[in-house]
């Protein structure tokens, strides 16, 4: 089982699938706009759905901005500043011990089409 979460500069909104790609449950709420915040939400996302489920699940990220490859930093989140010069994946590690991938929004749309 898999969480994909969209993180937005308006929205954040996840998905949560099952091994065969069924959708099991979607919800969105406000994007914060503060990074502290923005990891609180997202943490309390993944700790809320692995409570339900009895379950640790891979999670995926898609935002805005570009990810530096080497330091794993955003850059250029034009429409979410509090998410620049910042290491998402590095800050929910600290919370939470999950697989977690990132990557540019329009990256991860153009991978979906």
């Amino acid at each position: 089982m898999q969480i994909g979460i969209d993180l937005g500069a308006t929205k954040i909104e996840y998905v949560l699938l099952d091994n065969e790609n069924k959708e099991l449950e979607r919800n969105r709420g406000e994007t914060p706009k503060n990074f502290e915040d923005t990891i609180k939400y997202i943490t309390e996302i993944i700790k809320n759905l692995e409570k339900k489920y009895n379950t640790k699940f891979v999670v995926g990220i898609c935002h805005p901005g570009n990810l530096n490859s080497s330091t794993g930093v955003i850059k250029n989140a034009h429409n979410s500043q509090w998410l620049n010069n910042r290491n998402l994946i590095k800050e929910l590690k600290k919370k939470i011990n999950n697989d977690i991938f990132s990557e540019n929004d329009a990256n991860c749309f153009s991978l979906s089409e």
